[in-house]
């Protein structure tokens, strides 16, 4: 809970599963009547609907584990009795709760979901060192040492998704319970389901101080609908309604003096004591008095499309449209943790998002504006000024600053000459001059006589054989999209991301120089690919003599590509 108070807010509203576990034992102790259970149980299910499709099947998946673990502990004298009786009226629930949500399934189904994981269960799995140490949430995580050791628990920045620690109190509680009740049902259902749930909060692959070892159980879960996109460190949920449970009733024992079990709920709680640094919390949102005053309006028609810089993620340009009241429409937005598949077709939405320089930027700039009906770009943080001043600065237009903000308007005739061009046209251009650019810069790298095994694209920039601000990353493969390094037994491999019908053009050109095509990487390619091709790595690999040939016809189709756009924009196929 605490982590995702930094961001995912929508996850603090868990509050509907322990409600239905309380429901299901009373149905079960027969103090709760069938007529009464079936629609309180549809009712929590559709909130945990409404709040999450990823925690309402990872509830529903738990859920299915704790009534197998229920039917094994009870015993053979009452084995099932009380599951069998269950598994109808909650069926009735499902039911009942997906008839609700009817609506929302037809949305789903009818017009397109994202196909495979949205983000890599691999990267949001529970560290080991997490269930001892804690993130900087935490009282005792909040301190150099901690935070040197927390800071490696996850591939991706920031504590919001290291879920694991368990507060030492909390764990001696509740082992001494388990421990000391494990012949009973109760304590051996417990066990068992804090057992697998740890296990599957570990993820498909181990993680140790953020190196990620061997495979997991929860390996074979990533090809099932919903679940392959469960991040397993969310599973801690589940782990801690194990563990809450186990202390309440470890507390609410006679067993013990009354001074030691105060003194151990009163330790969990010492050891559990957010961050109070209110500064680790909450950051200033600086809204530009252009947003705040309502001088907007004055320069901006009702629902008028813009552009605001930074953007998307990248900054608060959603605040301030919902400060205005959605006065103006914007062509960006943050729906997701990925870019929405039509804005991410576009290659200046990337550059924009990560603040990377993209070949011909000028032109992919005006064709988005173009095919978003964009009228005006708001510059509103002087970074965005330095970095993309001047390719603004070819909109044939001069920018006008009003209370802390540059405006762009941008005259409906610069962007006529662009309106019939298609994303795909500059997905085309855009993949095939960085891949092009990869070729030239292998074959320059290698030919000054400098070592194969340590080329990457951010070695290839450094050295000046790629153009400044194009890799985002250390590794042969960037979070940028670009692939370039050593392949095996002395080769090259080459490549980018997109969609297979943005690198088909690519593949036609220069797979006769290559030794092989892998296309979705790392599966080869041998006829046309299936599956989802959207946005997915090309990796071509040549030989000495193949690079060498392919890096001259990228030279000679670059000299031709640059004349052709002082022509004009491309036409669609």
């Amino acid at each position: 809970m605490l982590g995702h108070m930094l961001g995912q807010l929508f996850l603090l509203y868990v509050f509907p599963i322990p409600l239905a576990v309380l429901l299901a034992l009373l149905f079960l102790e027969e103090r709760l009547a069938e007529k009464y259970f079936v629609p309180l149980a549809a009712v929590l299910l559709f909130a945990i609907f409404g709040v999450s499709l990823e925690i309402f099947a990872t509830t529903t998946v738990f859920g299915a584990i704790a009534l197998g673990i229920a039917y094994y502990a009870a015993g053979s004298d009452a084995r099932g009795q009380g599951v069998r009786r269950i598994l109808r009226p909650l069926g009735a629930s499902y039911g009942l709760a997906m008839a609700a949500a009817a609506p929302y399934l037809y949305y789903l189904f009818a017009f397109g979901f994202p196909h495979g994981s949205i983000a890599s269960p691999k990267r949001f799995s529970c560290d080991l060192l997490n269930f001892l140490v804690p993130a900087p949430t935490n009282l005792l995580g909040a301190n150099a040492l901690m935070e040197r050791v927390s800071s490696s628990f996850t591939l991706l920045p920031g504590p919001a998704e290291c879920d694991a620690y368990i507060a030492l109190p909390l764990a001696a509680i509740a082992f001494s319970y388990l421990r000391s009740r494990w012949d009973t049902r109760t304590g051996r259902m417990l066990g068992l389901f804090l057992g697998i749930t740890l296990l599957c909060a570990i993820g498909p692959r181990l993680h140790f101080a953020g190196h990620m070892l061997f495979g997991m159980p929860w390996a074979l879960f990533d090809h099932l609908p919903l679940l392959r996109s469960a991040l397993p460190g969310r599973f801690m949920l589940f782990a801690f309604l194990a563990l809450a449970l186990s202390a309440a009733l470890w507390t609410a024992e006679d067993a013990r003096s009354r001074a030691v079990r105060i003194a151990g709920a009163a330790a969990v709680v010492v050891f559990m004591i957010p961050n109070p640094d209110a500064r680790f919390w909450s950051k200033p949102a600086h809204t530009p008095a252009f947003f705040s005053s309502g001088l907007y309006r004055k320069y901006l028609a009702k629902d008028e499309t813009v552009v605001i810089l930074p953007y998307g993620q990248s900054g608060n340009s959603m605040l301030w449209q919902a400060e205005s009241g959605m006065y103006f429409r914007m062509a960006e937005g943050h729906t997701g943790t990925t870019v929405i598949d039509d804005f991410q077709r576009w290659p200046i939405v990337n550059a924009f998002q990560f603040r990377r320089a993209i070949p011909d930027p000028q032109e992919q700039l005006k064709a988005f504006l173009a095919a978003h009906d964009v009228s005006t770009i708001i510059v509103a943080d002087p970074r965005d000024r330095t970095e993309w001043g001047p390719v603004l600065s070819t909109l044939g237009t001069r920018p006008v600053e009003v209370d802390g903000v540059l405006l762009y308007r941008i005259a409906p005739t610069e962007l006529a000459p662009y309106k019939n061009t298609h994303a795909l046209d500059w997905q085309i251009a855009f993949n095939r001059a960085r891949f092009e650019q990869l070729l030239v810069a292998a074959e320059r790298y290698l030919t000054s006589g400098r070592n194969l095994a340590s080329l990457t694209p951010f070695r290839a920039e450094t050295l000046g054989f790629l153009p400044a601000n194009w890799s985002l990353g250390q590794g042969v493969y960037d979070r940028n999209g670009l692939w370039l390094g050593p392949w095996r037994d002395g080769n090259v491999s080459v490549g980018v991301v997109g969609s297979y019908s943005a690198v088909k053009p690519i593949i036609d050109a220069y797979a006769p120089l290559a030794l092989g095509v892998y296309f979705p990487y790392p599966q080869r390619l041998v006829g046309p690919p299936k599956g989802n091709l959207f946005m997915r790595k090309l990796v071509m690999v040549f030989d000495r003599r193949g690079l060498a040939r392919a890096a001259r016809m990228a030279v000679r189709a670059r000299t031709r590509a640059r004349a052709a756009s002082a022509i004009g924009p491309p036409a669609h196929p």
